[in-house]
């Protein structure tokens, strides 16, 4: 998906899944994904067309960005 500059920060989002309770409750590949679907929507990239091609839950990665952010912003967000 043309992120291969970003590896160093995908990493980084990776070891901070290991913070919260996300690697309890998600498996490996479906924090992976939301990694990557993270990475793409800040550098600006469709990552709508893209990330079917995964073969993943789509509403799985999108509730994992949401407890992904929340976790990083605790207090800033609030999921109803």
């Amino acid at each position: 998906c043309g992120l291969q500059d970003k590896l160093k920060d995908a990493w980084a989002l990776v070891n901070d899944a290991y913070l919260t309770e996300l690697i309890l409750v998600h498996a490996p590949h479906m924090i992976a994904a939301a990694v990557v679907y993270i990475m793409g929507t800040t550098q600006g990239k469709d990552m709508d067309t893209w990330l079917p091609a995964l073969k993943v839950d789509i509403d799985e990665v999108s509730e994992l960005v949401v407890k992904a952010r929340v976790s990083a912003h605790p207090g800033k967000f609030h999921v109803i």
